[in-house]
């Protein structure tokens, strides 16, 4: 008898024991690829990867020369993949003074994108700067083509332009999907008429979706 007693007590003892022991991540971790440069930013996104997160803030104002900001090659083009972006709190400024430039960061072919804000304090953002600007064109900061898809669950989203910043967007889809989840702030605050009256304001296209495209709003808040 005595030693069925010990016998229980052991077992119970290990029974303690193994509700101490942390259970063991089901689910590895993500590889993040950290990006401090607009450079390390642009490799990252031809390399495919598929976690990318903002190191620190990234400003191309004077990416090629001082003021010039980013040109046509310099497009960040998501294609044919999957990949979630981590602003992080951090700020990533896309300038240009290229008349030409319509687009700063594309989605395109069946990608999908994710983007979010990790931080506490949730001050993530990317603005889209198009420093010239003509009337009867359209700037837009981020563009969802044809099957492609964005996600939206964190962070600002913005569009200024000069002269005419009511030709500015800052999220257009044609053909594709845009979910807006809680937390986000979508804002383009110029009365949208492609430049030509630009004494008004307010009514500007923060979020357009045109040509058979899909959104979903799940929260958000959209100035403009």
């Amino acid at each position: 008898m005595k030693k069925t007693r010990q016998f229980f007590s052991v077992l119970l003892t290990l029974a303690m024991l193994l509700t101490l022991v942390p259970a063991t991540v089901s689910a590895a971790e993500p590889e993040w690829e950290t990006v401090n440069t607009f450079e390390e930013l642009q490799t990252a996104v031809k390399a495919k990867k598929e976690y990318i997160k903002l190191g620190q803030d990234i400003d191309t104002t004077n990416f090629h020369s001082t003021g010039s900001g980013l040109e046509v090659e310099d497009w960040l083009t998501f294609e044919n993949q999957t990949c979630t972006l981590d602003l992080n709190g951090k700020t990533l400024t896309l300038m240009t003074r290229l008349l030409t430039m319509g687009v700063f960061l594309r989605v395109y072919d069946g990608s999908n994108l994710t983007i979010k804000d990790s931080s506490s304090a949730g001050k993530g953002e990317i603005s889209g700067d198009f420093g010239k600007t003509a009337g009867d064109c359209d700037y837009r900061t981020i563009f969802v083509g044809e099957n492609g898809s964005l996600t939206l669950e964190g962070g600002t989203f913005r569009a200024e332009g000069d002269p005419y910043p009511t030709a500015t967007e800052a999220i257009y889809c044609r053909g594709g999907s845009v979910t807006v989840k809680d937390g986000v702030t979508i804002s383009q605050r110029w009365f949208h008429d492609r430049g030509y009256a630009k004494d008004l304001d307010g009514d500007g296209y923060a979020l357009h979706i045109a040509e058979k495209s899909k959104a979903i709003i799940d929260g958000g808040e959209f100035i403009g």
